[in-house]
């Protein structure tokens, strides 16, 4: 599936498609013409019923020339967790709004949180998207040995 960006996953996480994201954050910037509000009401409710599909939903967001990725943990559809990475030592603005503007689809009534790396690239580089890439595969990996683990005999 399109959707399922270059992994795959465990069918309780899911990890959204770059382009779609970039696609919404388009149309509700405005850097796309929506007159209608037709592609940004489309984009928003393929986001929801993807988060209605998992536990866990990962979004990478590119702006500003930079990576970040939006991790929520969801029960029922509902976010109930919100993790945000940002590998820049300091932290991109133009990201973070970003990133907020795709939290509102989920969740209107949450701030993003501050950012919760526990490294961050070196001054100058340009490994955002291997950051980003890195922590998805680790939650991958993670959900795997979880799965597989629930699967062990008793």
């Amino acid at each position: 599936s399109a959707v399922l960006w270059q992994w795959q996953c465990p069918a309780t996480l899911r990890c959204v498609d770059p382009q779609l994201t970039g696609r919404y954050l388009a149309a509700a910037t405005g850097l796309i013409p929506d007159d209608e509000g037709l592609v940004l009401s489309r984009l928003s409710a393929h986001l929801k019923v993807l988060a209605g599909e998992c536990t866990r939903l990962l979004l990478p967001i590119y702006a500003s020339d930079h990576w970040v990725l939006l991790n929520l943990d969801l029960s029922a559809g509902t976010v109930v967790s919100v993790r945000y990475r940002d590998s820049l030592t300091a932290e991109s603005e133009r990201c973070r709004a970003a990133a907020a503007l795709v939290l509102s689809v989920f969740a209107p009534d949450l701030t993003l949180p501050q950012r919760c790396n526990a490294s961050y690239q070196p001054p100058g580089s340009a490994t955002c998207k291997l950051a980003m890439s890195s922590t998805a595969s680790r939650y991958w990996a993670c959900m795997r040995s979880v799965t597989s683990h629930r699967r062990s005999p008793s």
